[in-house]
């Protein structure tokens, strides 16, 4: 029995972060779908909400990764969330705490953040990937 590649939802506007944010995710052998809007987001997660983690910008066109999170919280979705952003206030870091099953990333992070984090929410032994 093979076990399945876990899922990462990417939503960032940013082509370039997206890119990078992928490629990170990818070494720690995470299969991820890219979404470039907080419309796609929602896209993804109603069309294919098999996901084993989230992760999102918060100021995206049209729908903020905060404004899906928050409604797909309160639909049931339970999937663990990383939200980056580059313009956290004290607002929004409050509003990450209530959505729970949260965390705030803030721009610009090390990557190596985003591994860890990665890494403690998907259960990835520190072995694989990069360190």
């Amino acid at each position: 029995m093979t076990s399945r590649r876990k899922r990462v939802l990417l939503a960032e506007d940013d082509r370039e972060m997206r890119e990078v944010v992928r490629q990170v995710l990818e070494t720690l052998g995470l299969e991820v779908e890219e979404a470039s809007s907080g419309v796609a987001l929602v896209s993804c997660l109603v069309d294919d909400g098999a996901f084993d983690l989230v992760v999102t910008d918060v100021r995206m066109p049209w729908l903020s990764g905060m404004q899906v999170i928050t409604k797909a919280r309160a639909a049931g979705f339970e999937v663990p969330v990383l939200i980056m952003t580059a313009f956290a206030d004290d607002e929004l870091r409050g509003s990450v705490r209530k959505i729970g099953g949260a965390l705030l990333l803030e721009k610009p992070f090390d990557m190596r953040e985003l591994i860890a984090h990665a890494r403690q929410i998907l259960g990835i032994d520190s072995a694989s990937g990069l360190s």
